[in-house]
């Protein structure tokens, strides 16, 4: 399990290389998405941060999605959330229904900050 401490209000942009047992995994056509919720309860529907598969970096600078390394931005609004412990996951479709991965849990710790937004 990975662990991010962000402060609350920053804008960061998260870095994911996605391997398995062979090494990289090519995800340039594959869709992503990224949530981060209070609790890992599948029940618990209020994500605090959803984010779709348009809004990753697949190219440019150190990203390349062939190679399996993609960034996600957080902008200073979506980290702008209360102090506290956050629970995300990127998940991976390959194909719809029969090909998917989801990472590991990734702890997002949100500190509060000093500075106003």
């Amino acid at each position: 399990m990975s662990s991010i401490t962000l402060k609350q209000g920053e804008g960061k942009t998260l870095k994911f290389t996605i391997t398995d047992t062979d090494g990289a995994v090519d995800v340039s056509s594959a869709t992503l998405s990224f949530i981060a919720k209070r609790s890992v309860d599948r029940a618990d529907a209020g994500a605090a941060i959803s984010k779709a598969d348009g809004t990753f970096t697949r190219s440019g600078g150190v990203y390349d999605d062939a190679a399996g390394v993609v960034g996600l931005a957080l902008s200073t609004t979506e980290l702008n959330i209360a102090p506290g412990v956050y629970y995300g996951e990127l998940k991976i479709i390959f194909t719809a229904g029969s090909n998917v991965d989801k990472s590991a849990n990734i702890v997002l710790e949100i500190e509060a900050a000093v500075h106003d937004n």
